[in-house]
């Protein structure tokens, strides 16, 4: 909580809106493989839940509607869709056998809650399709 505090009162103190530094944070390539691992195992759990009860799947839109509303942001993406893949993207799953559709809600939830992102793209592209 110390060092937390540290670079809270140092963010106050320059008028900055971050915690760290660029060089601070500077995230190891293990690191943001462990990220990837903990983002598709939500991924799945999440989408595994929604298929067992179905009512889950509105209980996961509120929270993600909850959350961007707490965090002042306008959700624009259509969860009732699912997130496909197009172009080179779709072609480099396919030739890793990965998935080219993906379910928007559970994308979203792991993007808000385990990422820290506000778009199912980042998350797809980056920490779900590697």
């Amino acid at each position: 909580m110390a060092k937390l505090k540290e670079y809270i009162s140092r963010a106050e103190k320059t008028n900055n809106d971050f915690l760290l530094t660029k060089a601070e944070a500077h995230v190891p390539d293990g690191l943001h493989y462990c990220r990837a691992m903990c983002a598709q195992i939500t991924y799945n759990a999440v989408l595994q839940e929604m298929e067992n009860d179905p009512a889950k799947r509105a209980e996961y839109i509120q929270k993600i509607k909850d959350e961007f509303k707490r965090c002042g942001r306008k959700l624009k993406e259509n969860l009732d869709k699912p997130y496909r893949l197009r172009g080179y993207n779709r072609e480099a799953a396919l030739s890793i056998g990965k998935p080219i559709v993906y379910d928007r809600v559970a994308a979203m939830y792991v993007s808000l809650f385990i990422l820290h992102h506000f778009r199912t793209n980042t998350t797809i592209l980056h920490y779900l399709v590697k």
